[in-house]
């Protein structure tokens, strides 16, 4: 059995950054309202960091409706074939994922989305 080539997500992932949205520190999770609160509070931040790094793509892990509704005031929504769904912001699209740290699936079976959830999301931004 051949191995794939794992070559792309490699160098996708040494090409990627990851930005907090709660800004104040503190526990190891947080509640949703509360990072809903941090991401109103902090939207001009975030956006300017967004800018900076200047992303194709941004993954939400777990913060998608956070990114929509507090920072991005309410997007356009596209659903993708996938199941997963993303919004289009300054020429940036922002996809819906699980936060890196959610175990109620095996990771094998997390992984094979997340390999579903970037192939759809690196097509759209070809287009």
């Amino acid at each position: 059995m051949e191995c794939e080539d794992y070559s792309p997500y490699k160098s996708a992932l040494l090409n990627s950054a990851m930005i907090n949205i709660n800004k104040g520190g503190g526990e190891s999770s947080s509640e949703d309202e509360e990072l809903y609160r941090y991401g109103e509070q902090n939207k001009e931040l975030l956006k300017e960091q967004i800018k900076e790094i200047s992303p194709d793509i941004v993954i939400c892990g777990g913060t998608y409706g956070i990114a929509r509704y507090a920072i991005f005031d309410e997007p356009k929504e596209i659903r993708m074939k996938c199941g997963a769904y993303a919004f289009r912001y300054d020429g940036i699209l922002f996809v819906q994922f699980v936060h890196p740290a959610w175990f109620s699936v095996g990771r094998n079976i997390l992984y094979s989305y997340f390999k579903s959830v970037w192939d759809e999301a690196k097509n759209l931004v070809i287009k």
